[in-house]
């Protein structure tokens, strides 16, 4: 910082430091003379036509996105539902098939078992039948 400013950072310090905290300084002669000086502006106290038809379209504008939004994400919900309702449908279609399939190859393997069995059986009287058949044969003979 310069020298130079800094004495200006001085002054404006000793200019303003009469006041009390929060207290805006007033020239008198402008109070006298009734108005305000040049770096001073008004606020309006209504807004102009324009801003508020600009509002009014933009808070419409806005009412209609949010609906339009609301709109679609419903929407979307739905199908989102729908989609896991015939998910789970389908989940259990497959879990029944699944069960079905395990009970037939249990069937499968049980009668599989069964004929072994069967077929055993069968040779075993088989050989016996050989044997008889020839045992009768010596005997003719």
């Amino acid at each position: 910082m310069s020298l130079n400013n800094t004495r200006t950072k001085q002054n404006s310090a000793t200019r303003f430091s009469n006041k009390s905290h929060g207290e805006m300084s007033v020239d008198t002669a402008l109070k006298e003379k009734g108005s305000s000086p040049d770096y001073v502006t008004l606020r309006k106290g209504v807004a102009d036509q324009n801003v508020l038809d600009l509002r009014s379209e933009f808070h419409s504008f806005q009412e209609k996105i949010m609906a339009s939004m609301k709109e679609f994400f419903d929407k979307q919900n739905n199908k989102i539902t729908k989609f896991i309702e015939d998910f789970e449908d389908l989940k259990t279609s497959i879990q029944f098939i699944n069960d079905k399939y395990d009970d037939l190859k249990n069937q499968t393997e049980e009668i599989r078992s069964r004929l072994f069995e069967i077929e055993k059986t069968y040779k075993s009287s088989q050989n016996k039948d050989d044997l008889i058949m020839e045992q009768l044969a010596k005997r003719k003979v």
